[in-house]
């Protein structure tokens, strides 16, 4: 059964209040919907720059280490990659975009260092 409300001034006044309330409340829902997209959309452009770099990365090293494994042979190119360091540590922060937590992946990166010797390997390796 709906309740009845009853046509006083008051309730009009009260009525006109929650309207007002909800539309300010729609409004700034709205306006955090389009911050989040934007940056959901910047987010995508930065992931595809990012997956293109991965991608033209690959080639290179896979053609690197055909040339690797070709000029110095597959024993001792698999012998050196033991000597080679482990991946740098990473660490996964967060920052609020309107109260939505995103996360992002801070990597602690060195130069790069050479853990091999130079006199057992071709220029194709250190590609």
């Amino acid at each position: 059964m709906a309740n009845k409300v009853i046509p006083t001034k008051a309730n009009l006044l009260a009525a006109k209040a929650s309207l007002e309330f909800a539309n300010k409340g729609y409004d700034l829902l709205d306006k955090k919907r389009k911050v989040l997209m934007k940056e959901m959309m910047e987010l995508n452009r930065q992931a595809k720059d990012l997956q293109e770099k991965i991608e033209d990365s690959f080639q290179k090293s896979y053609t690197a280490l055909i040339e690797a494994t070709v000029t110095m042979g597959s024993e001792l190119l698999d012998e050196i990659s033991f000597s080679m360091a482990t991946e740098p540590d990473y660490e996964i922060i967060s920052r609020s975009v309107m109260g939505v937590e995103i996360p992002e992946v801070k990597v602690n990166r060195e130069g790069l260092k050479a853990d091999y010797s130079f006199h057992e390997t071709t220029t194709a390796f250190d590609k």
